[in-house]
């Protein structure tokens, strides 16, 4: 188990929101991480947290804290960036990296050197973000490009896999809704899942059991992604979780976390995860001792080959007969009040602020041998 972190005390920008379908989420996990890094840093915490919305139509905005911290779902209404604060922009200057703050008193530079980017899907986890990062000069929590590129794309990350022998089960990818008969031929006429091969938060996502219904599902998923996953269905499997994170140079695996669907839901979409509490999260998941170990094992395995960094998600299959399939794998997993990351990490007796100040370590130490 990872051990306890001391409190957080260096400046550090967390940006969140975006322009992808993954905006609310976002917002709701940024309200999280908020509050962690406010309970680390003590009565100082207001001088040294800078809150960077990015509004739906792309435009960055100062957000006062007070309303990071009110962020909530109300009766089916989802969290939206303001912008009604301040205009920011990074400064594209690695030797003194920051932001540039345009209010009504003019532009202000604002020295900022570590960031915490807590965007999902688009611009978030597909290396957009990290690239910018990268540029100003700034370190960041989190994976680098590369890796996030590579593990934004569903294709992408199963073809890596199967390359170092990693099962992520049967599927075929598409980019066009005249397509759709290569779904057919490959699968005949089983149980698919038609997901956009970008995102995450199950949107998009469509379970297929009618011929008819393949070409529409294409429409939704294409919607969102240019390119289209096309998955065979496993028949009743259990749906596994592992948190994956970086102590000390090691790479360790969190106790495998799992996801219980109630009756009235097809599978994990997102009304199920956010909106009608369709799940039970169970933290352990009830495993043979032997099961458990070879997962968790898997999981280090495939943060590694996809060149992970901090922290990672990596969502399994487990079917009744016992084989097991790495589903995806999330470099930014969602960080609110019932994610199941952090859920998995207590599980191992890590409290959220640790997890948090554990994250913040590992980018202060980059950013230490950086100087």
């Amino acid at each position: 188990m990872p051990e306890r972190t001391g409190r957080g005390s260096t400046p550090i920008a967390l940006i969140f929101g975006g322009v992808g379908p993954e905006h609310s989420i976002s917002c709701l996990s940024a309200q999280s991480v908020l509050k962690a890094l406010v309970s680390n840093r003590g009565d100082s915490w207001q001088e040294s947290i800078l809150c960077v919305g990015i509004a739906q139509k792309g435009s960055w905005h100062l957000v006062d804290a007070s309303e990071v911290l009110n962020f909530t779902i109300s009766d089916s209404e989802l969290p939206v960036v303001p912008t009604k604060g301040p205009l920011v922009a990074l400064r594209m200057n690695p030797v003194e990296p920051g932001f540039l703050v345009t209010g009504n008193a003019g532009k202000e530079f604002v020295a900022c050197s570590l960031a915490f980017p807590v965007l999902h899907g688009e611009g978030g986890e597909d290396g957009q973000i990290q690239g910018a990062l990268d540029a100003a000069g700034i370190t960041f929590i989190g994976s680098a490009v590369n890796a996030s590129v590579l593990c934004s794309d569903k294709v992408t990350t199963k073809q890596v896999l199967q390359q170092v022998g990693v099962n992520c089960g049967d599927w075929t990818s598409v980019d066009h809704e005249s397509q759709w008969e290569k779904a057919l031929q490959v699968f005949g006429d089983s149980n698919i899942f038609i997901k956009p091969a970008t995102g995450g938060s199950s949107i998009g996502i469509t379970r297929v059991t009618s011929e008819r219904d393949i070409a529409g599902a294409i429409g939704v998923a294409l919607s969102i992604s240019p390119r289209v996953i096309i998955e065979r269905a496993i028949p009743s499997p259990r749906e596994l979780e592992v948190a994956v994170l970086t102590v000390g140079g090691d790479v360790v695996a969190s106790p495998v976390g799992e996801i219980q669907l109630k009756p009235h839901f097809d599978f994990y979409d997102f009304e199920a995860k956010y909106l009608a509490d369709g799940a039970n999260l169970i933290t352990p998941a009830d495993l043979d001792t032997k099961v458990s170990e070879r997962i968790q094992g898997i999981a280090v395995e495939v943060f590694k080959a996809l060149g992970c960094r901090d922290f990672a998600r990596v969502d399994f299959l487990l079917s009744p007969t016992g084989v097991l399939v790495v589903n995806e794998v999330n470099t930014i997993p969602g960080f609110t009040s019932i994610s199941m990351y952090s859920r998995m990490w207590a599980a191992a007796g890590l409290t959220f602020e640790e997890l948090i100040a554990q994250l913040e370590r590992n980018a202060c130490e980059r950013l230490t041998d950086q100087s």
